[in-house]
């Protein structure tokens, strides 16, 4: 695949997405990923699209005496994570990344990762992040 493939894969993702068809455009993002990997955007919107389709998909969390039980989204959870990561690796500083990955952190119940994204965040002046912390520890 060259380089224009991996943008028209971009553009597919992006409106798939936008069609609210979030595992298809993730399947689109992932192909533009794999060749356009030191590029930001790809992953940053792999992971949005994860996060959206764990969301749809619902599910049951319960956490009791060190049991976790994970629901079928958690798939596309840790999808969203991995994701999210490399477009940080990508560029450090991009807030909407940590912000988002704190999401998928705080759904699969990790929210002392999703916490620390948050911080990061504010720490970088991201405008939501106070808000997300404050509901996280209200």
């Amino acid at each position: 695949m060259t380089i224009d493939d991996g943008w028209s894969q971009y553009d597919r993702g992006c409106e798939l997405f936008r069609a609210r068809k979030f595992a298809e455009s993730a399947s689109s993002f992932e192909a533009s990923a794999a060749v356009l990997t030191n590029e930001r955007d790809p992953w940053y919107n792999l992971g949005i699209a994860c996060l959206h389709e764990g969301d749809r998909i619902g599910g049951l969390h319960v956490e009791t005496d060190g049991l976790r039980v994970v629901s079928p989204n958690d798939r596309w959870y840790i999808r969203a994570i991995e994701a999210l990561t490399r477009a940080l690796e990508i560029e450090p500083t991009y807030t909407p990344a940590l912000v988002m990955r704190g999401h998928a952190r705080r759904n699969r119940l990790d929210t002392d990762l999703a916490r620390a994204d948050w911080t990061a965040a504010q720490r970088m002046g991201d405008p939501h992040a106070a808000k997300l912390l404050a509901q996280l520890n209200g």
